[in-house]
């Protein structure tokens, strides 16, 4: 493993677009560095395909000149244990993330996935996980529906209990 990677060779190497690497860092409080100093990179978006440049990625950015991704770098030390799996892989010669590793990255995002569904049902929508009815259910089904994003109650709360689990203890019985 090489102790440096760039964000280039990060998306090439675990076969994801620039941006998805980008977030990634973000998630893990990782700081890339662009020309000896930490990168921003919370302004690389991915857009349509229609508006996509050729590259595939488009970054937005107060600043000139745009961090290129080649140049951007991450100490190998502070890269998510799952990364550094697949990078040995890659540098042992079988090709990349085995088959446990890429489920091990489904079930870290559906993970994130969850801790966001309870999160914002429990802050943004006052659901309490000690009730057995909550109006949070209903609220959410309500504006999921006003942006077009219909989900049944029954999905919601399947989802939410699925996420409670995450909630510290000191959030449940209370």
């Amino acid at each position: 493993m090489k102790p440096y990677y760039s964000i280039e060779e990060l998306a090439c190497i675990l076969h994801d677009p620039i941006y998805v690497i980008a977030d990634g860092l973000a998630a893990c409080g990782v700081s890339p560095v662009y020309e000896g100093k930490p990168a921003d990179l919370s302004s690389w978006a991915n857009l349509r395909p229609t508006n996509m440049g050729e590259n595939g990625i488009v970054i937005v950015t107060g600043e000139y000149p745009v961090p290129d991704p080649s140049y951007v770098i991450v100490s190998s030390e502070v890269l998510p244990q799952l990364w550094k799996d697949c990078i040995k892989g890659t540098d042992s010669g079988t090709g990349g993330c085995s088959e446990k590793t890429e489920k091990s990255f489904a079930q870290a995002e559906r993970d994130s996935m969850l801790k966001l569904v309870v999160g914002m049902a429990v802050a943004g929508y006052k659901y309490d996980p000690n009730l057995k009815k909550n109006s949070a259910v209903a609220d959410i089904e309500a504006d999921l529906a006003k942006l077009g994003l219909p989900l049944t109650d029954d999905t919601i709360r399947k989802y939410i209990k699925e996420g409670i689990e995450y909630l510290p203890k000191k959030r449940i019985n209370t």
